[in-house]
């Protein structure tokens, strides 16, 4: 076991971890929670006391998911959706804890890097302005 600044972690550590898991980390780690973690504990409590907010939001998780096929199909509606999944896995990670990290890096794919990279290129470059005679 591993204590460090009020988190213990009861697991074997192997591996890389112990690069990850450093005192620094596990301080931050404590950190977030003693200043987060109440306003996260009552905003779940909140989500739990309302069934039409809870079953509103698996509704909307299980659209969400439904959604994908279309997805694949139209560009206009991949604009919308794969960035609603990807927000939906991140307040998933940040509000219960549950790690979607292999689904969240997934989301990079579907990004056209290519023409990322040309928007953005473009935008750097200084507006011409009229030709001097």
């Amino acid at each position: 076991m591993v204590r460090a600044d009020g988190i213990e972690l009861r697991g074997p550590i192997e591996g890389r971890f112990v690069e990850i898991l450093t005192p620094a980390a596990l301080a931050f780690v404590a950190e977030l929670q003693r200043e987060l973690g109440a306003t996260r504990a009552a905003l779940l409590r909140r989500i739990a006391a309302s069934p039409w907010l809870h079953h509103g939001l698996a509704a909307a998780t299980l659209g969400l998911e439904l959604a994908f096929p279309i997805a694949l199909l139209s560009p206009r509606a991949r604009c919308l959706i794969v960035p609603a999944a990807y927000l939906m896995h991140v307040g998933i990670r940040v509000l219960l804890g549950s790690n979607f990290l292999g689904l969240i890096v997934v989301y990079a794919f579907w990004v056209p890097w290519e023409r990322l990279a040309a928007t953005l290129g473009a935008a750097r470059r200084p507006a011409e302005g009229p030709a001097r005679a």
